[in-house]
């Protein structure tokens, strides 16, 4: 059956092992390249594969001509590469304006997302843990967002959790030691030549003026930047025990 699939059809044959290597690759290629990648959303780049299978049976059952089907699958073959290309393209903006919230992806944000590359050459402001204690993934007082860029939009990571007071007096004590200024928390600040819009995850928003900010690193709008400016602050909230991360490309 394959050979005489083969050498009545070879046209369909090989677009359906081509559509098949790509749907593989496509799908391996999207879920490395996201935090969080739609696997179900991905399946559809297997429409093009399953389109040829479907044509090939077609063919084999109806006895189609050999000139008929090889015109049928050329039609078909450029009909799948630009599905597949806007299929990816689709799939990829669907996925770049979701809000990850997810803890077990924060190591993955943090690794991945633009803090990683545009902080990291910055010790002082390279501040989120690399590590979190199964308590902090697990308590129901942990908030985390990431939120990837997408064109000229913003990028957020935070992190927010509750420690304990000895903990949270050893973090507070690392953080002065780096911050290049400390502002209450329920204004907004200016550090250097950046104006910052403090952001806080919904759970700890209503509760900012218990909060002092310690600013890292605050860039303004820059033309090399694409007109975008970078933060990175921790809010710390000493009688609530609250520690709460956030890098910013706005």
């Amino acid at each position: 059956m394959i050979k005489r699939i083969f050498r009545e059809y070879p046209a369909a044959a090989i677009a359906f092992i081509l559509f098949t290597v790509a749907f593989v690759l496509s799908y391996a290629v999207n879920a490395s390249s996201v935090i969080e990648a739609d696997f179900l959303l991905s399946l559809v780049f297997a429409v093009p594969a399953a389109v040829f299978a479907l044509l090939l049976l077609c063919f084999v059952k109806r006895k189609t001509k050999k000139n008929t089907a090889f015109a049928v699958s050329m039609i078909a073959a450029l009909i799948g590469i630009a599905f597949l290309a806007f299929s990816f393209m689709l799939v990829n903006i669907a996925e770049a304006v979701r809000t990850v919230t997810d803890i077990s992806l924060y190591d993955r944000a943090r690794t991945m997302s633009g803090y990683a590359y545009k902080v990291k050459k910055d010790e002082d402001a390279y501040i989120f843990p690399e590590e979190l204690p199964d308590s902090v993934k697990r308590s129901p007082d942990t908030v985390f967002e990431y939120t990837p860029q997408f064109l000229q939009g913003a990028e957020l990571l935070t992190l927010g959790y509750k420690t304990s007071a000895d903990e949270f007096a050893k973090i507070e004590r690392e953080l002065s030691k780096k911050a290049s200024g400390v502002f209450r928390g329920d204004e907004n600040v200016i550090c250097g030549k950046a104006g910052l819009s403090l952001y806080y995850p919904e759970k700890y928003a209503g509760e900012k003026e218990k909060f002092s900010a310690y600013v890292f690193l605050a860039e303004p709008y820059t033309e090399d930047s694409f007109n975008h400016g970078t933060a990175v602050y921790a809010l710390l909230c000493r009688e609530d025990g609250v520690v709460i991360y956030v890098y910013e490309n706005f």
